[in-house]
């Protein structure tokens, strides 16, 4: 096999979404630009994988890379190989440490959309155009970071990457991506609200995630605050949609802000809608918050069929999943529904009825 020391393994596909899920601001500064690319001496056993990655983040769950398309590959417990041949493009992986190298934010959407589907693709996107991180030591589960890419830059890394499987499904679900979502939650609606009514979404007209509006001074007061950045805002239709739900918004101090921010906003003219995490865990409860915002969009609201009702929510259950699930357990059993339903269960989600 050779030696180890001088083979380089490129990781990419699961392995790298939850590396860009999960990496703090700090290890991502520490990632440095290279134009290495799969090769001949790239690894592709898994007795070498396993040594490559010894003591990093990568050691303890299934390793998933790229290998060159001239290199046979071998699959195990704990390596999966993935051939790349000649559609990986300059800039499309990251320096992690010596001989390791990550696949980009772009990279690494791009492999997800062969695994993912649409709609958790689309909320992917949002994750990392979005400003968090998820974090099992923070009490809220998540913590800040910068966005590591955009929807501008996702956009022009698909269209630069022609040959690759991933392409026209990645494309597709960045109509459906929003730069600047603050949280989970935000990325999973940001998702629903914009997805077309086939994938079960909302398809709402196009909005801003967390926009900062400038109260004015005679308004402070009331609003507690100088600047308001609501979750989604429709300028053009004054309306604001706000979530009020989970560990970010519990405790007394916490409502007393909520509440002056929605007094502050409807003095500004804005209508606010509010969901709770009643509404989230239960998409019967959902319908009549859509309701409210199609009525506000000047949009027709999408029928209530019994196929459209089960599109809708088989969309909610699957970014519910996406958004709460252990990101370094759940990637590998996406298609899993026995556990989806076992997680949705013990989470509190209820069926539509």
């Amino acid at each position: 096999m050779g030696n180890v020391s001088c083979m380089n393994i490129f990781i990419g596909h699961t392995t790298a979404c939850t590396f860009w899920r999960t990496a703090s601001q700090d290890q991502i500064d520490r990632l440095t630009p290279t134009k290495a690319l799969p090769s001949a001496n790239t690894i592709h056993t898994p007795a070498a994988a396993r040594v490559a990655v010894e003591g990093t983040l990568f050691g303890s769950w299934p390793i998933h890379s790229h290998v060159s398309g001239t290199k046979r590959s071998y699959n195990s417990n704990t390596e999966r190989f993935h051939t790349c041949k000649n559609h990986v493009r300059t800039g499309a992986f990251l320096k992690y440490a010596q001989n390791i190298y990550i696949a980009s934010p772009e990279q690494t959407f791009l492999d997800m959309a062969e695994i993912l589907s649409i709609g958790q693709l689309a909320a992917f996107g949002c994750e990392l155009c979005g400003s968090y991180y998820l974090d099992g030591n923070d009490l809220m589960g998540q913590n800040t970071r910068k966005p590591v890419t955009s929807v501008q830059k996702l956009t022009r890394a698909m269209e630069t990457a022609s040959y690759h499987k991933g392409r026209g499904k990645a494309l597709q679900a960045l109509c459906y991506v929003s730069d600047g979502t603050h949280s989970p939650i935000e990325s999973l609606f940001a998702a629903e609200f914009l997805l077309r009514k086939q994938f079960g979404g909302c398809a709402f007209r196009p909005f801003l995630c967390n926009h900062e509006l400038v109260v004015p001074a005679h308004l402070r007061d009331l609003a507690g605050q100088s600047t308001i950045t609501p979750d989604f805002y429709w300028p053009d239709y004054n309306l604001v949609v706000e979530y009020d739900g989970g560990p970010s918004h519990s405790g007394e101090a916490r409502t007393n802000k909520d509440r002056s921010r929605g007094n502050g906003l409807e003095a500004l003219g804005f209508t606010v809608i509010r969901i709770d995490k009643e509404h989230l865990m239960s998409p019967h409860r959902l319908e009549g918050i859509y309701a409210s915002i199609y009525q506000a969009l000047g949009q027709r609201q999408r029928d209530a069929s019994m196929g459209v009702s089960f599109q809708r929510q088989s969309l909610h259950q699957q970014l519910l999943w996406w958004a709460f699930a252990d990101p370094r357990q759940m990637l590998e059993e996406t298609f899993n529904c026995t556990t989806r339903v076992a997680f949705l269960a013990c989470s509190g989600f209820t069926q539509a009825r």
